[in-house]
């Protein structure tokens, strides 16, 4: 088996315009004992102002950071490419394993953001795994995993949490908080990941939490029965129809045959449709089924009332800021996009994502007192009444209807979040939130808002 990098990101904000403050990338042997590890800690670009609520979290003093470390995104990230490839190199025909706690989520997304804005190409050759995933899917699927959960949160009378925290503490792999440092997470993802292995046979290196993909011959018009299990009532498994409409490599459009009983004639057919993925969903299906011929009527009047969408035209294109869905960038204009960037290539025909991305990785970059600076700062003006005065789209709808939340937080909304934490914040709390205010009120973003 080819090794295994298991990793973490700790980052300014949840969502991916923000940025990786520092991160830890650890290789893994069959016996999940360390081969090689990468860490990190990336200083603040001059575009970001970190919420409140990741610096509690992730429990970062910004200002020390800001002393402590000169590098910006760039050399970090090539680094990090150059660790896994490295890596995926030596596996040869075989697929390195890139494994997170939630990464399918969050940050695998956020890791191929920073990459690509700033012209490295994130599709590496791996197989990408979530323990998470995992864990929900053996909650589902196996009694006993099942039941270790369920007892422990009775014993300490508290619903059942998918956290790493909370997982990690009931196999007495942690012990009091955890810190949130991504070296320390990656070392307990990895724990976690050998308990499921060592405990209860599940390899999350090799196991599918997508229990569709087993089914190698599925067509559209296959149909299945899902198993799921509420964390609310956990003594109870919901049992689901599904239909499948459309198929891809490890993907599929399935329509939900319960959801399709109850509609009616002027639903959208896209309300009874889900997309389902390998790596980013966890399916347990119920190996028993055999679905009965008004299973099977049904499937069929499903599949014409959803004639016409497929994975080809299900998604429909998004107008959000091209950092909240960098996958507008193709793979093939990643090359160009570095080329750009580094003054070998013209910015003459080129689509306005690809010219967003420029603009900001130049405003990034830029030196203060360099001749462009005049011109610099009237852009870095402008970013910021962009982003921080309410008029970046953060929500991938398509929809017309906007509300406030569908736009990123203005500057005085950020420093109310700071303002109402301080109001009953401990000591220790109080610091990263004095520091991050600080951190705000000295930026160039407040100096250019002025």
């Amino acid at each position: 088996m080819p090794p295994a990098i298991f990793y973490d990101l700790e980052t300014s904000d949840r969502l991916p315009v923000g940025q990786i403050l520092n991160y830890a990338f650890v290789a893994v042997d069959d016996h999940y004992q360390t081969l090689s590890q990468l860490t990190g800690s990336i200083r603040l670009s001059r575009l970001q102002l970190p919420r409140a609520g990741a610096i509690l979290s992730n429990r970062i003093d910004v200002l020390e950071h800001q002393e402590k470390y000169d590098e910006l995104e760039k050399p970090h990230l090539q680094s990090i490419a150059e660790f896994i490839n490295n890596y995926a190199k030596k596996a040869g025909d075989y697929k390195v394993t890139l494994i997170g706690y939630n990464s399918s989520g969050f940050d695998l997304d956020y890791l191929r953001t920073s990459m690509i804005r700033n012209g490295i190409n994130p599709y590496f050759k791996v197989t990408n795994r979530d323990v998470y995933l995992a864990v929900q899917y053996l909650y589902t699927s196996n009694q006993d995993f099942y039941e270790k959960l369920s007892a422990d949160a009775t014993r300490n009378e508290q619903e059942i949490s998918f956290k790493l925290a909370t997982i990690a503490r009931v196999f007495k792999l942690l012990e009091g908080e955890q810190s949130h440092e991504s070296l320390a997470d990656t070392e307990l993802t990895v724990k976690l990941a050998q308990t499921l292995d060592a405990g209860f046979d599940f390899d999350v290196r090799t196991h599918e939490t997508y229990d569709p993909f087993a089914l190698q011959h599925a067509q559209p018009g296959t149909i299945i029965q899902r198993l799921l299990r509420s964390k609310a009532k956990p003594t109870e498994i919901t049992k689901v129809k599904y239909c499948l409409q459309s198929a891809k490599f490890k993907q599929g459009l399935w329509i939900n045959l319960d959801t399709f009983a109850k509609l009616k004639a002027e639903n959208s057919a896209k309300s009874m449709l889900s997309w389902l993925k390998a790596d980013k969903s966890s399916v347990v299906i119920d190996r028993e089924f055999i679905p009965t011929l008004e299973d099977r009527e049904s499937a069929k009047l499903a599949q014409l009332r959803c004639a016409g969408i497929s994975l080809d035209n299900y998604f429909e294109e998004t107008d959000c800021d091209i950092e909240q869905f960098i996958y507008r960038v193709a793979p093939n204009e990643i090359a160009p996009l570095e080329a750009l960037f580094n003054g070998t290539k013209q910015s003459s025909q080129i689509s306005n994502d690809i010219r967003t991305l420029h603009q900001r990785y130049r405003l990034t970059y830029y030196t203060l007192g360099s001749s462009a600076d005049e011109q610099m700062r009237e852009a870095l003006k402008s970013y910021a009444l962009y982003r921080y005065g309410g008029k970046m789209k953060i929500s991938k709808s398509p929809k017309a209807e906007l509300a406030e939340k569908d736009f990123h937080p203005t500057y005085q909304a950020l420093v109310e979040e700071i303002n109402s934490g301080l109001k009953n914040a401990s000591p220790s709390d109080r610091v990263l939130l004095e520091s991050l205010l600080n951190f705000y009120e000295n930026s160039e973003i407040a100096a250019a808002l002025k």
